[in-house]
């Protein structure tokens, strides 16, 4: 977590609230020891996570702040103040500025990050370094899986 910014845990009532107003949204929540709410629904490669309401896409964490945090102003963007891209606590998000989010997602709190973008927690066993970065070993096992996977399908002519 970034140090510099306060995150706020949220009420009983609140989680209440959620998984009363909207049981499909907190069906694909799971909350974790450090009180994030990790989205286990659909993400996007990058991490973010997303749903669909009323047949409209949408990032799941910006639902959850604007839902039951407050809406979102014109031009600002919604922070991870956990550090976790697909954390939908709304008291771990913030409406921020795009030149602040910038300012906040420095490399110094990249490696502070204690979990991958898919919310794997980052413990030694579990990082593979490439160069200066550091990788999740559970997602480059999935990936390499998906795409042997994929490869298979290609080569019985399954897969255009």
């Amino acid at each position: 977590m970034n140090a510099d910014i306060a995150v706020r845990e949220p009420s009983q009532d609140l989680v209440a609230r959620v998984a009363a107003e909207d049981p499909r949204f907190w069906a694909k929540v799971q909350v974790t020891p450090t009180g994030c709410w990790v989205w286990k629904g659909n993400c996007l490669p990058n991490g973010y996570p997303r749903l669909t309401r009323q047949g409209t896409g949408m990032y799941a964490h910006r639902y959850a702040f604007s839902r039951w945090r407050e809406p979102i102003k014109s031009g600002l963007v919604v922070d991870h103040l956990c550090c976790v891209r697909n954390c939908v606590n709304p008291m771990h998000l913030e409406a921020v500025t795009p030149e602040e989010n910038h300012r906040r997602s420095t490399a110094l709190m990249v490696l502070n990050r204690a979990h991958c973008p898919k919310g794997h927690p980052y413990v030694e066993s579990n990082i593979e370094w490439e160069g200066r970065a550091r990788r999740c070993r559970v997602c480059r096992r999935e990936q390499k899986r998906q795409s042997e996977r994929r490869c298979a399908l290609r080569r019985q002519g399954k897969v255009a």
